[in-house]
C-alpha cells in the first residue's frame, strides 16, 4: 500500500504528531504514522522499513525530543537515501543536532510555534500538496486560502510581522485545518478508563452509554457524562447492547454468554454452548431472542423467555466477529475473519445468502427497513448489499485502512464507520456522498452508534475515551 505521507515523531511529541496526521487526513492526504498503521505480529522495523518505500514525503515532528532520537535519525537517514522529500515541522525554538543537520539543514523549514500549533497546519498542507503535484486536494482547496509564511532555515531565525499577520489572518478568516477543529461537532468525551474501549451502546431513551473495556462494562449518564456506579465485571468480546426495553446489558464473557439487570447489575442469564472466547451478541428487535457469535467460528440463536438454545449455525471457518438481527427477526447475519458474510433463515436454519469479501470481515448490519445489508472488513471499505437481489449498490471507500466498525442511523438515511484510522466517517446512504468526517481519537475506532433519535453518535476508540458528536 502507497501512502502520501510518512510522519517521523518522537514518542512524547505524539500528541502534535496525531493532529497534524488528522488535520492532512481532513485534506485528503494518506499518512503512514506508527504505531497506528504497523499490524498486529509484524517486525517494528521491517513495518518502517516498508512504509518509507512506500511513501512520496517525510515530514519530521522536530523538537529537542526529536534531536534525542536514534529512531528518527534512522528514518530521516532512510528518506535522505531513497530521495524522499522532508518536511521539518519545527515546534520548538531549538537547532538540529549535528547528526540530523546533516541530513536536514537543506528543506526550508515550517516553523509551527507558539502554539496553538493547529493553526500552522494549512500551511503544512499546501506544502505537501504542492510536493505531491496538486494530487491530494482538500475539500477547500478551491477556495481562496490564507497564506502562512514558511520561515527559511537562515542564520538567524525570527517570525517576521508578515507570518504574524498571516496567522491573524487565518485565525479570523478559518482556514481549513483550523476550520475543521473548530467545527467538529463534539459534544462530550467521556473519559477516565483505564485501557481500550472496544464497545459502545446508548440505552433504548438515549440517556444512557454503555461502553466496554478491560473485562468490566461502564454505564454513563449523557447529560452530565458522569459515571454510574458499580461497573458490570466480566465483560469481553467487542459489543454490549441494551435491550429493546433497556432494562437489561448482554455480552459476552469468556466462552459464555451473559445478561445484566441494568440497574442492579447482577447476572439474570448464562448461556452455556460456545467452544470459544464470544465475540459479539445482539438482540432481537422484540427483545425476546439473543444471538452470538466467536471464536469456535459458530452463531447462536437463544430464546431469552424460554431461557434455552434454538439454532446453532455453523458455516463459517473463522471466527465470527459480528452478529446482527433483521428488523423482522426471520434472519441472523454473521460476519467472519473467514472473508464471508453469511445471512441465517432463523425458521428453516438454512443460509439465505453467503457472501464473499475479499478480506477479513468484521461487521454485516441490516437497515432499519430490512432493505439493506452493511458489510465491513479489513479492505477499508463499507458495502451496501439489495437484500432481495443480493447486488452491490453502494461501496463506501475509506482511506485504504482497516474499518472496524458500522452502524445504520435509526431512519437508514445515514451510515457511519470508524476503523484503523482513527476517524469516524458518515455517509448518505442513497447518495453515496461523504457528509462528514470527525477527527478527534487518536487511536483506532472500535465502536460507532447512533442515539435512538439519530442526532448524535458515539464512538469508542483504543485512545480510552468515548466521544459523542452531532450528526447534522
Amino acid at each position: 500500500m502507497s501512502f502520501d505521507v510518512f510522519i517521523s515523531y518522537s514518542s512524547q511529541d505524539k500528541p502534535t504528531a496525531d493532529a497534524a496526521c488528522a488535520a492532512l487526513e481532513g485534506a485528503g492526504i494518506r499518512c503512514w504514522i506508527a504505531p497506528r498503521d504497523i499490524l498486529p505480529g509484524t517486525d517494528y522495523g521491517e513495518s518502517i522499513v516498508n512504509a518509507l518505500e512506500n511513501t512520496k514525503v517525510l515530514i519530521l515532528i522536530f523538537s529537542n525530543n526529536a534531536n534525542a532520537s536514534q529512531q528518527i535519525k534512522r528514518e530521516i537517514e532512510r528518506a535522505v537515501s531513497k530521495g524522499i522529500p522532508i518536511i521539518p515541522v519545527r515546534i520548538e525554538n531549538v537547532a538540529p543536532s549535528k547528526a540530523l543537520e546533516y541530513f536536514i539543514s537543506t528543506p526550508h523549514w515550517l516553523d509551527a510555534f507558539p502554539p496553538p500549533r493547529e493553526i500552522y497546519f494549512a500551511k503544512l498542507i499546501e506544502s505537501v500538496q504542492g510536493l505531491l503535484g496538486g494530487k491530494s486536494r482538500s475539500p477547500m482547496a478551491d477556495a481562496k486560502q490564507p497564506e502562512i509564511i514558511a520561515i527559511a532555515r537562515t542564520g538567524r531565525r525570527r517570525l517576521l510581522p508578515a507570518a504574524i499577520a498571516a496567522v491573524f489572518v487565518l485565525v479570523v478568516a478559518g482556514g481549513y485545518a483550523l476550520n475543521q477543529m473548530l467545527s467538529q461537532p463534539l459534544v462530550r468525551t467521556l473519559t477516565g478508563y483505564g485501557a481500550e474501549i472496544v464497545s459502545v451502546a446508548f440505552s433504548p431513551d438515549g440517556k444512557l452509554i454503555a461502553s466496554g473495556d478491560n473485562g468490566s462494562i461502564d454505564i454513563w449518564t449523557i447529560a452530565d457524562g458522569q459515571l454510574q456506579s458499580p461497573v458490570i465485571s466480566g465483560f469481553s468480546g467487542h459489543t454490549a447492547p441494551f435491550s429493546p426495553d433497556g432494562k437489561t446489558i448482554a455480552s459476552g464473557s469468556d466462552y459464555n454468554v451473559r445478561i445484566w439487570d441494568a440497574v442492579s447489575r447482577r447476572v439474570l442469564h448464562t448461556y452455556s454452548g460456545h467452544a470459544g472466547k464470544v465475540l459479539s451478541v445482539a438482540f432481537s428487535r422484540d427483545g425476546k431472542f439473543l444471538a452470538s457469535g466467536g471464536k469456535d467460528n459458530m452463531v447462536f440463536v437463544w430464546d431469552i423467555v424460554g431461557n434455552a438454545l434454538v439454532r446453532q449455525f455453523a458455516g463459517h471457518a473463522d471466527q465470527v466477529y459480528s452478529v446482527a438481527f433483521s428488523t423482522d427477526g426471520k434472519w441472523v447475519a454473521s460476519a467472519s475473519f473467514d472473508q464471508k458474510a453469511i445471512v441465517w433463515d432463523i425458521v428453516s436454519g438454512q443460509p439465505v445468502k453467503t457472501i464473499t469479501g475479499v478480506n477479513k470481515l468484521v461487521a454485516a448490519i441490516f437497515s432499519s427497513d430490512d432493505r439493506w445489508l452493511a458489510t465491513a472488513g479489513w479492505d477499508g471499505n463499507v458495502t451496501i448489499w439489495d437484500t432481495d437481489s443480493w447486488q452491490a449498490v453502494r461501496v463506501f471507500p475509506g482511506d485504504g485502512q482497516i474499518v472496524t466498525t458500522t452502524a445504520f442511523s435509526p431512519d437508514s438515511k445515514l451510515i457511519a464507520s470508524g476503523g484503523y484510522d482513527h476517524a469516524v466517517r458518515l455517509w448518505d446512504t442513497a447518495t453515496g456522498a461523504l457528509v462528514r468526517t470527525f477527527n478527534g481519537h487518536t487511536e483506532t475506532v472500535w465502536g460507532v452508534e447512533f442515539s435512538p433519535d439519530g442526532k448524535t453518535i458515539a464512538s469508542a476508540s483504543g485512545d480510552r475515551t468515548v466521544k459523542i458528536w452531532k450528526t447534522r
